[in-house]
């Protein structure tokens, strides 16, 4: 993007939070909000038509297909709205221990787990739609901190923000995300190179469990800033051959498991290798006192960090690349059989999986190797 085209969209931007200021919900809340959105959408080749008809046309490149992704988070469950500087009845649903959110962080959030999405397919950024259902006290105010959230997320991936709705109700925020991406040139195969994604099946035994960052602990405060790793995952299905990947937005078992069930196998984790945050350490207000920072590295959710099968000679490239941006991780292996299996010393009884799972190859390790239950947040 040029620097005029940069001033120009930023310029939009403060004009349309300027009118808000000044405004309430109206029809010329709404009108400045459909200008800002088609100030931003001009600067991005991607977008034959934008705001001002019926449908946005998105042009992608020749010989890639549309990626496509949706999420809707509300006030209540996927965040509190801080409703102290709006000076607004307390949030809806509240859930205990959630960090409260202003409107941009909530806006913010809103569009990474949606870009997440896309980096979990090594899909490149083109557009996303955004539709606001707005409670009706203090709209204007909450719809300009949306805004000021999601800019520069968007501007840094160039995704142009090209279209969406606004509505008002009764009740608590509801922010509604769909991102389109486009599909890019990969690695499917040794020595083949396509356009394509990654998928969560395709996992094969002996396969390394490679992740990005850290875990546990987000919603303390850091599932309210996601970073969405577009960037690398971009680079690494250029250079890499992976065979599966999700983002983690469950929880890390959780998530693990939707792989391993769509692969046809089983996953065994090395618990003493799994990166812990350091907000994993500190006790959640409303959770078991009990609760270990293992079992919330594994099961807390919200951390939209990458979980990659990667072949052995692949894993070992890998994880020797200083390029990759982002700190990784193996963390164990698929194996034959199903479910998930795990030791180490910091193994969290409550995690324990008492039901049946067939791993015929270790049943002459039962010490060492322990079946583990699946858990993560729930979007509820």
């Amino acid at each position: 993007m040029s620097q005029a085209k940069r001033d120009g969209a930023r310029g939009g931007l403060v004009g349309l939070l300027e009118s808000l200021r000044r405004s309430d919900y109206s029809g010329e809340m709404e009108s400045a909000f459909i200008e800002w959105l088609r100030q931003r959408q001009s600067s991005y080749p991607a977008i034959e038509l934008g705001i001002g008809d019926d449908a946005a046309v998105i042009r992608v490149t020749p010989g890639s297909r549309v990626v496509v992704t949706t999420d809707t988070l509300t006030d209540g469950v996927d965040f509190h709205l801080l409703r102290d500087e709006l000076r607004l009845e307390p949030s809806f649903g509240e859930r205990q221990g959630i960090a409260a959110a202003t409107p941009a962080q909530a806006g913010f959030k809103a569009l990474a787990v949606n870009l997440s999405d896309l980096a979990a397919m090594a899909a490149r950024p083109l557009a996303a739609f955004i539709s606001l259902v707005l409670p009706h006290e203090g709209a204007a105010e909450i719809a300009r901190g949306i805004l000021e959230g999601m800019a520069p997320l968007a501007e840094k991936h160039q995704l142009a923000i090209a279209g969406g709705d606004t509505n008002i109700w009764t009740q608590g925020l509801v922010i509604g995300v769909t991102a389109i991406g486009e599909t890019e040139l990969i690695r499917l195969s040794p020595g083949s190179v396509d356009h394509g994604v990654w998928q969560r099946s395709g996992a094969q035994p002996g396969d390394r469990i490679i992740v990005t960052g850290e875990f546990g602990g987000s919603l303390l405060k850091r599932h309210l800033v996601p970073q969405p790793r577009i960037k690398e995952a971009r680079y690494l299905a250029r250079n890499y051959l992976v065979h599966a990947a999700t983002d983690v937005s469950d929880g890390l078992s959780l998530d693990l498991s939707h792989i391993a069930e769509a692969s046809g196998c089983g996953a065994q984790v090395e618990l003493d290798a799994i990166p812990i945050a350091a907000d994993a350490m500190v006790p959640l207000p409303g959770s078991p006192p009990n609760r270990s920072p293992m079992a919330r590295a594994l099961s807390d959710g919200e951390d939209f960090e990458l979980i990659m099968a990667v072949p052995p000679r692949e894993a070992e490239r890998m994880l020797r690349d200083s390029a990759t941006g982002v700190r990784l991780t193996c963390i164990g292996e698929f194996v034959a059989g199903s479910g998930l299996w795990a030791r180490g010393a910091m193994f969290p009884e409550s995690l324990l999986d008492r039901g049946p799972r067939n791993r015929s190859d270790l049943e002459g390790a039962r010490g060492s190797w322990r079946p583990l239950s699946p858990a993560g947040f729930r979007h509820t």
